[in-house]
């Protein structure tokens, strides 16, 4: 059973010139697959499904005359529509088809009571990127937060009352009077380029560098009081991009400065052994992707060509990449730019101040890497940056009591976020910046 709310977007002119990036439809509603169609749990006001008058349990059996067996179905054949155009849905209800006249309609604005969002895009390698930059009511100059998100194929669009993790902590900067801007990488959402899996690393840190150069060109932003929050993947990248231009500070979470290498192996440990494997037990895999890493990452083989060259490790390098084209749902275009960097020699370079945190009940990331990032900043430029540990946290910002705990519920959910890190994170960033 898959369920999806789906979202793309609105275009909405906040003050600033027209911006010629469009917004996608969205269909906005609550949908699960089940036979003969996709069923609906939830329908949101305003959006393409509130237009055609769905109700709760209606199952969607095609759009604009194409079947609709899978949320894939849907979001592909919304994706071949305009915004404002008029399209035909054909649905059940109580056992009747029926068919309604639908208008498709972008995503409802998200404009609080104290921000108001601004959609505005960007260019990078001659692709428009989608940009979301909240801004507060109140004139003047404000301090910005740049949020450069984890890996995956999933648009950093949720509005501030959101609950997801990236929302809450948006939503504490802007009641602290920060502008806060977010990217949608390339070939996502509203965004240019693509598709997702042929973009490689180089690409999408250039979206964020073009994202990150115009939030200090915005005339309600003050451009000596910006700050990076990288999460995650975004905590490899935000090093990259500080190093390059002034920012007030860096905060990073959850993330890594060793070779991914070295990460990954130590992953395909230590996943396994909270999940209660035998530590004898992992051997073989250990030396298994090794070998496929290198491969891989190292010598760029395919897998036919690995088959070819070093029969011996063809079973382990599919193990890793088991379609050849993807490791850990991400296309290799991104992964071998990835595996490439130096990330240490990024940290080396940043004379602004670091924040280094770690949850301590992650067990996506490892704690070594943290204390690292700092030692690494520290050395280069003393005093500059600090590691700081937060108990009962883990990679998705959630309150769990242990690293197994975070991994049981990591796919079904049911935890809440840990609101020390928003603290957190406003604290550390009010005194870099001063505000």
């Amino acid at each position: 059973m898959i369920t999806s709310l789906l979202a793309a977007g609105l275009w909405l002119s906040s003050g600033l010139q027209a911006d010629p990036l469009p917004r996608k439809p969205w269909f906005g509603a609550g949908l699960t697959a089940v036979e003969g169609g996709l069923k609906v749990t939830q329908v949101v006001a305003g959006g393409t499904a509130d237009s055609a008058k769905l109700r709760v349990d209606d199952i969607v059996t095609s759009l604009a005359g194409k079947p609709t067996a899978t949320v894939g179905d849907l979001t592909q054949i919304l994706g071949g529509l305009k915004t404002g155009s008029q399209s035909s849905l054909a649905f059940m209800r109580a056992g009747k088809e029926q068919m309604a006249a639908i208008q498709i309609l972008p995503k409802l604005p998200d404009n609080g009571d104290g921000y108001e969002t601004i959609y505005d895009s960007v260019v990078s390698k001659g692709k428009r990127i989608r940009i979301f930059v909240t801004r507060p009511k109140t004139a003047g100059k404000h301090p910005a937060m740049f949020l450069i998100q984890g890996i995956g194929y999933v648009s950093n669009e949720q509005p501030l009352t959101s609950t997801s993790g990236y929302g809450r902590i948006c939503r504490a900067f802007s009641d602290k009077g920060y502008v806060t801007v977010r990217v949608e990488k390339p070939g996502l959402g509203d965004s240019e380029g693509g598709p997702a899996d042929d973009v490689d690393f180089d690409t999408e840190v250039d979206a964020f560098r073009q994202a990150l150069l115009k939030t200090k060109q915005y005339d309600f932003v003050d451009p000596s009081k910006v700050v990076i929050f990288g999460h995650s993947m975004g905590g490899c990248e935000g090093p990259i991009l500080a190093s390059e231009i002034p920012v007030a500070g860096l905060a990073v979470y959850g993330t890594v400065v060793r070779t991914w290498h070295e990460y990954v192996v130590d992953m395909f440990r230590h996943q396994p052994s909270l999940g209660g494997a035998v530590a004898s037990s992992l051997d073989a895999s250990e030396r298994n992707v090794i070998a496929a890493l290198h491969l891989i990452f190292n010598e760029g083989l395919s897998l036919a060509e690995i088959e070819e060259k070093h029969p011996k490790w063809a079973g382990a390098a599919k193990a890793v990449i088991p379609d050849g084209k993807h490791f850990s749902g991400v296309g290799l275009p991104f992964w071998r730019g990835c595996f490439a960097q130096n990330y240490a020699s990024f940290c080396e370079k940043l004379d602004t101040q670091v924040l280094s945190v770690y949850g301590a009940c992650d067990f996506v990331a490892e704690r070594v890497d943290h204390p690292m990032i700092a030692d690494i900043v520290n050395r280069a430029h003393p005093g500059k940056a600090r590691f700081v540990e937060i108990p009962e946290s883990d990679h998705a910002f959630r309150r769990v009591a242990t690293p197994k705990e975070s991994m049981e519920f990591w796919a079904k959910g049911g935890k809440e976020m840990n609101p020390a890190i928003c603290d957190m994170l406003v604290k550390w960033a009010n005194e870099v910046t001063r505000s």
